[in-house]
């Protein structure tokens, strides 16, 4: 079950001024996400991570504190951080505000790879929303935050019956490919397809939300082709496939 506290972005907004900061923060593609969020999918029964980069631009050494909120929560999850270090994890909505004690000490105007977010929904599906916030330590109105969205699935997924779901039609293929299959809603999966040699010729995410999926292949040439689905990371099937214009 999830929960949502009353602690809204405005209170949160009130204790750290956000408009003009010193602090940026950065997806690991070096893509600036401060004040934005970003979503972490995958299956209940494990701990995920979100990472991000922390650039503090105030032109000389700064202690940088990290503060984390829960702005919801699902019942019986658990969730961490590391920032100057790792700290032990919390049964979820026991500590909803929580401060790093040890400020990072970063050089002037530096970008540092020190934080990183967990959550472990321990086998509990749902989303969990964390803020976390960057400060300087001497002036705590010097700030900015990412939210962290945690977006699980039921652990119960069954490899075998995935695979035995998948089902391509027609093969031959002449034009047009239609591949059945059965993953959770939640769930993003790849569907990679590459030719005799093993080089690509699509490679795309298919959605929990649909039950099939279908492209064409009228630009490949004769010959056999192999296609792969990958959940979570793992290779699922490879199956063959023939294509004769």
């Amino acid at each position: 079950m999830k929960k949502v506290y009353l602690l809204s972005s405005l209170i949160i907004a009130s204790l750290f001024g956000f408009s003009q900061t010193n602090i940026h923060i950065y997806d690991t593609n070096h893509v600036e996400i401060t004040g934005q969020s970003i979503t972490i999918t995958g299956p209940s029964d494990v701990q995920l991570e979100g990472d991000v980069l922390v650039e503090q631009k105030t032109g000389s050494t700064t202690d940088i504190g990290c503060r984390r909120y829960e702005i919801s929560i699902i019942s019986g999850s658990m969730n961490y951080f590391c920032w100057w270090q790792c700290y032990a994890p919390q049964n979820s909505g026991t500590n909803p505000v929580w401060t790093a004690p040890d400020p990072l000490t970063m050089l002037a105007d530096s970008v540092y790879h020190n934080f990183h977010g967990y959550h472990n929904g321990l086998s509990n599906p749902g989303t969990a929303t964390y803020r976390y916030v960057f400060y300087d330590v001497n002036n705590p109105n010097d700030s900015a935050f990412v939210d962290l969205i945690f977006d699980t699935w039921p652990a119960s997924v069954n490899e075998v019956e995935v695979e035995n779901s998948l089902k391509l039609f027609p093969n031959p293929a002449k034009d047009i490919v239609n591949i059945l299959y059965q993953i959770p809603n939640h769930a993003t999966a790849q569907l990679v397809v590459t030719d005799i040699v093993g080089k690509q010729v699509l490679n795309t995410s298919v959605s929990g939300n649909k039950s099939s999926y279908t492209f064409s292949v009228e630009s490949f040439k004769n010959g056999v082709y192999f296609y792969t689905f990958i959940l979570n990371g793992k290779k699922i099937s490879t199956k063959k496939m023939v294509v004769y214009h």
